[in-house]
């Protein structure tokens, strides 16, 4: 049966908060600490978390995630602006140097790596793409010769713009660099049939039968509800500026709005396209299953130009299930010393890290990062469209 959940209370409350689970998983404790969570998007969750049903993208469990789950979430191209920074980086740095090696960290399907093997190709013949990933069953995907492309319909809250530039027939707003991806896609993959319809919730239909049948169950709707009732004291208790947001919003509304969003979530298609390539024409792309930790496993030192580590960080850095509950762990900060002085290591003098440009969204708090790699032999690169690139600047003893 399903569960309902106070997300909608969550979601309205603006005060930041953090929640733990106790031995009974269907109980929060919920514990204000303003200084472990950063900025979420108000209107971002409403579209994503509204809900505790998981749909549009592919979840995994890991035993090695502190979340305990992980979102294998990528596409082509997906940071332009950023992108356009670095590749001209390496063009202008690393030009006289006999191979240049870039790694893709967390790379799930490789599609990251492919983006830069084809914006590259003009140096193909001294270029190295490695991707790592903890999952082997992406990278297994990864060297597969399809692909799908997403071009968003409606108000569906899973899609990337990236994925929607290569299939959009209006490129009018496209820029300069977004343009000549397009090219470059297009001289690397042919379309396979034509654009054909997808659920974006492919479980909805089956959560709305369970939801159903829950509301049929009145002993069992009376327990929901007085868990549910539990919550929503033990928030207003811990935050009690959180109340005027919450309303008088009573569990059987909650019912109706969730069952209403489900029946939107079975309604919600996207229009998709398969594609294929030649995997010959990235025979420059290879990629092993290793993980952020132990970098000097997988690299030599002194090695790598440029390490993409984009929206990936949580995964160690963090606990809880998404954007909402998520907080930084307690040993945060010694794991961030870690993996940046992993970086150093393999990284050539001038070598970048990038990571995503909205690493906030995940939980994250900046200042543990910028603190540690300023602390371990980084500075930003001044061009960096939103300071989430860093230079190396100076080796570091590793004791």
């Amino acid at each position: 049966m399903s569960t309902i959940h106070t997300n909608f209370y969550r979601i309205q409350c603006k005060s930041r908060y953090k929640t733990k689970q106790t031995d009974n998983a269907s109980k929060i404790e919920v514990q204000a600490d303003k200084s472990k969570l950063s900025k979420v998007s108000i209107d971002n969750m409403k579209a994503n978390y509204l809900v505790n049903f998981k749909g549009g993208i592919k979840f995994e469990k890991s035993d090695n995630s502190g979340i305990g789950t992980v979102n294998h979430q990528t596409a082509f191209f997906r940071e332009p602006k950023t992108d356009e920074i670095v590749q001209n980086y390496i063009l202008e740095k690393f030009a006289n140097d006999g191979e240049i090696n870039i790694v893709s960290g967390a790379c799930s399907t490789g599609k990251e790596a492919k983006s830069y093997a084809m914006m590259l190709d003009n140096i193909k013949d001294k270029l190295n793409i490695y991707g790592f990933d903890i999952s082997e069953k992406v990278i297994e995907e990864a060297y597969n010769e399809d692909c799908q492309l997403i071009r968003a319909e409606g108000n569906s809250p899973y899609f990337l713009d990236s994925e929607n530039i290569l299939l959009d027939d209006n490129t009018d707003g496209l820029s300069v660099y977004q343009r000549k991806c397009l090219d470059k896609f297009r001289q690397y993959y042919t379309p396979k049939g034509s654009e054909y319809s997808i659920p974006v919730f492919p479980n909805a239909k089956q959560e709305l039968k369970n939801f159903e049948a829950l509301l049929n169950d009145p002993e069992a709707l009376e327990k929901q509800k007085e868990q549910y009732n539990e919550q929503i004291q033990s928030l207003k208790k811990v935050l009690p500026g959180a109340a005027k947001y919450m309303g008088n919003i009573s569990f059987e509304d909650t019912l109706k709005m969730n069952k209403e969003e489900l029946e939107r979530q079975t309604e919600v298609y996207n229009t998709v396209r398969d594609f294929r390539t030649d995997m010959a024409r990235f025979e420059n792309c290879s990629f092993t299953k290793g993980d952020v930790m132990n970098l000097d496993k997988l690299y030599e030192s002194n090695s790598v130009n440029v390490l993409l580590y984009r929206n990936a960080l949580y995964h160690t850095l963090c606990m809880g299930d998404n954007n909402l509950s998520r907080y930084m762990k307690e040993d945060a900060k010694d794991t961030m010393d870690v993996i940046a002085v992993q970086m150093n290591k393999i990284l050539k003098p001038q070598g970048l890290v990038v990571f995503g440009e909205e690493e906030w969204m995940q939980g994250i708090d900046n200042n543990i990062i910028n603190e540690s790699m300023k602390n371990n032999g980084f500075a930003q690169l001044q061009e960096s469209y939103t300071n989430n690139i860093w230079v190396k600047v100076k080796d570091i003893e590793v004791i």
